[in-house]
């Protein structure tokens, strides 16, 4: 394990600026796509949460594919070709669009929003005891949109439902937009001392980073193709065996399970204990210094 290298910038295409309108555009054409993508599979499927981990899997093979048609561009039109700096803006914004959209945010919030009145009846009393101490603005107070909502067969443009979300939805957008406001303060805030001071590798971003700096030689190197090809050939080989059972699968996810050998006491105590292994954080950890890596690894949480 070692410190996070630095990508070089390729030549041409990149004297344009990073935040351009074509950046911009091509990151809000692409957002809707991506919002699709996450809720089918986070939501509908509940498999592939993408949104779940720290490098958005979805937003990076998007990335990936930008680049490589990028590639192509370049050797035919230099300057139509788009820099480092506007690949990486399409990344940032891609991925605090994936946040919005996650499992964990607006795929819950909007439920939520609906589920006090929708839930609320003479046992449980919530008509008294909770729904007069939420503000009536902050969520959906007529019963029929809340019933649309959790029963079906109901749209959100008809004018009735529509006029019933559109106050606790207007409010949670502005304090999102304000939450998302104060999250960039923080990082600009914190970006100098960490990065100049601490020198933090930020692992995360290597990834990203590589593919938008220098693509070509990511694409040339024998031990990436290595690394992908078995990580990528366990998944396959995966999705053959939840799809036929009679094929075994490879054990990656829970590889190793405690309670299977210690069933006595007073060893039994730790049964629950799971040891999990994941291709994609094995190779995240190379970008870790080593006594980070350690701690991250001695003191998780089973």
């Amino acid at each position: 394990m070692g410190t996070a290298f630095a990508p070089t910038e390729p030549p041409g295409g990149d004297d344009q600026g990073s935040v351009t309108p074509r950046a911009l555009a091509i990151s809000c054409a692409l957002m809707p796509l991506l919002a699709l993508w996450v809720v089918q599979s986070e939501l509908i499927w509940y498999s592939g949460h993408s949104t779940a981990i720290s490098l958005f899997y979805h937003v990076t093979v998007v990335i990936l594919a930008l680049a490589a048609v990028n590639l192509a561009v370049r050797r035919r039109w230099p300057r139509a070709a788009l820099s480092a700096g506007e690949l990486l803006t399409i990344y940032v914004m891609l991925s605090v669009a994936g946040t919005l959209c996650s499992h964990d945010l607006l795929q819950i919030l909007i439920p939520m929003l609906s589920y006090p009145r929708y839930a609320a009846n003479p046992q449980n009393r919530w008509d008294e005891i909770l729904l007069p101490l939420v503000k009536p603005w902050s969520i959906v107070t007529d019963l029929d949109a809340c019933r649309s909502l959790a029963v079906g067969n109901g749209t959100l443009y008809r004018m009735g439902v529509f006029l019933a979300w559109l106050k606790p939805l207007a409010f949670w957008s502005a304090f999102l937009l304000a939450l998302m406001m104060a999250l960039l303060f923080i990082n600009v805030f914190f970006r100098q001392p960490w990065t100049e001071k601490e020198r933090l590798s930020f692992p995360i971003i290597q990834i990203p980073l590589l593919i938008a700096t220098d693509l070509p030689s990511l694409l040339k190197s024998r031990l990436f193709w290595l690394g992908f090809g078995v990580a990528a050939a366990i998944d396959v080989w995966n999705g053959f065996s939840f799809l036929h059972p009679a094929i075994p699968a490879i054990p990656i996810v829970k590889a190793f399970e405690f309670r299977d050998y210690f069933v006595e006491r007073p060893w039994s105590s730790i049964a629950a204990t799971t040891v999990y292994l994941y291709p994609f954080v094995i190779g995240l950890t190379y970008f870790l210094p080593t006594d980070l890596a350690f701690s991250c690894w001695f003191f998780s949480r089973p």
